[in-house]
């Protein structure tokens, strides 16, 4: 059980940080980052007003992380 969840989370860092590393040189700048936490804020900021109210934390927060997307596709 521990093995398996070692490789279930081995893929989802891999998978995470594949998004993030928008030049696919399998580094991850600032710039880079910075944009995938704008694309996350983004994504749960669900009535578009730019702002984050804790009922769009909680409530979309979770699925915001796991959602998959390229840090390249925030709108910033």
């Amino acid at each position: 059980a521990a093995a398996q969840q070692a490789e279930d989370d081995e893929e989802r860092y891999r998978a995470r940080f594949s998004r993030i590393d928008t030049n696919l040189d399998s580094i991850i700048v600032s710039y880079e980052y910075t944009v995938y936490r704008v694309a996350t804020s983004n994504n749960m900021d669900s009535n578009g007003d730019g702002q984050l109210a804790l009922g769009e934390f909680r409530d979309r927060g979770r699925n915001a992380f796991c959602t998959p997307r390229r840090a390249s596709d925030a709108n910033i």
